[in-house]
């Protein structure tokens, strides 16, 4: 009986882990490279979500107060998430149950945000319009 449980716990545990999927990135426009990160974004389950999101060259903004035609505060909430281009260490294209995340990576390792979708087509497309802005990031100061 014992046995039996050992093997089941196995089964479970082994059915909840995710598989990391080797992708090497590919050209994309950069019009293409745009669409692709709004279609994911906006795609992504409700809680997850933004209301707005603002792309250029240095980072991707959620929520961002000027993307939404609203006043520009200085209150940090009020002001979104950011996530800069050139902060972005490693993306990662990860397989779960039919399911694919495609997780980004600061330098130190520590994962920033994940992205989930349904088609491996469509998260291979999303890893190669994140390289894009990532290749064509400036420089960090050391403050992102």
């Amino acid at each position: 009986m014992h046995r039996i449980w050992i093997g089941l716990l196995a089964c479970l545990l082994s059915a909840c882990t995710s598989t990391l999927v080797e992708y090497p990135a590919q050209t994309i426009a950069e019009r293409d490279a745009y669409r692709v990160i709004e279609d994911v974004v906006m795609a992504q389950p409700q809680p997850l979500r933004p209301t707005s999101l603002y792309i250029d060259r240095n980072f991707m903004g959620f929520n961002e107060p000027a993307a939404a035609g609203e006043a520009v505060t200085v209150d940090t909430k009020a002001a979104g998430e950011r996530i800069y281009f050139n902060s972005i260490d490693a993306v990662q294209l990860y397989k779960l149950r039919g399911r694919y995340t495609v997780q980004l990576f600061r330098v130190d390792g520590q994962a920033q945000r994940g992205f989930s979708m349904d088609s491996r087509e469509q998260a291979e497309r999303f890893v190669d319009a994140i390289e894009y802005y990532r290749s064509q990031a400036p420089e960090s100061g050391g403050f992102n």
